[in-house]
């Protein structure tokens, strides 16, 4: 009988020794993956931010080209009157 108890406990052991391997594994491989979604949030971020710049840079050139052209339209309109 203490025998088979002893068997049993060293299975339960040997389990519970690879269950925290599995587990220290497991919880190493999340961390990595954190720290990867993390440098993607950065990265997408700071790929937003270019792109917002971009975008008000072509505004704004647009509203340049804009004014030049109703000022050129204004000339028109006096030298043709």
């Amino acid at each position: 009988m203490k025998h088979l108890q002893y068997e049993n406990q060293t299975m339960i052991g040997e389990m519970r020794a690879e269950n925290m391997t599995q587990l220290k594994l497991s919880q190493e491989d999340h961390d990595k993956q954190e720290l990867q979604l993390l440098q993607d949030k950065r990265d997408l971020r700071r790929l937003l931010r270019e792109c917002q710049e971009n975008t008000e840079a072509q505004i704004q050139q647009l509203k340049f080209r804009h004014a030049q052209l109703l000022r050129f339209l204004i000339f028109l309109i006096i030298i043709l009157n």
